[in-house]
């Protein structure tokens, strides 16, 4: 889905992660590794780029504005 320029709001593990600057990530066991993350949007195709890799166990959330007209 095509979403609004700078309207993507991406969540893992609870942790929001940006497009501009890095954020330190928990992974999903109490015992896993943080990992520094962001994203990179292409809001034309409606997709996005993670910096890293994540696993089947973390939870990512996204949230997005589309325009109707």
């Amino acid at each position: 889905t095509v979403f609004v320029e700078d309207t993507l709001r991406v969540y893992i593990n609870g942790v929001r992660i940006f497009s501009d600057v890095e954020v330190y990530v928990p992974g999903a066991l109490v015992d896993d590794a943080w990992t520094l993350m962001k994203f990179t949007p292409d809001f034309e195709n409606g997709t996005f780029a993670l910096s890293s890799a994540i696993t089947e166990d973390d939870v990512i959330r996204i949230d997005f504005d589309t325009s109707f007209v």
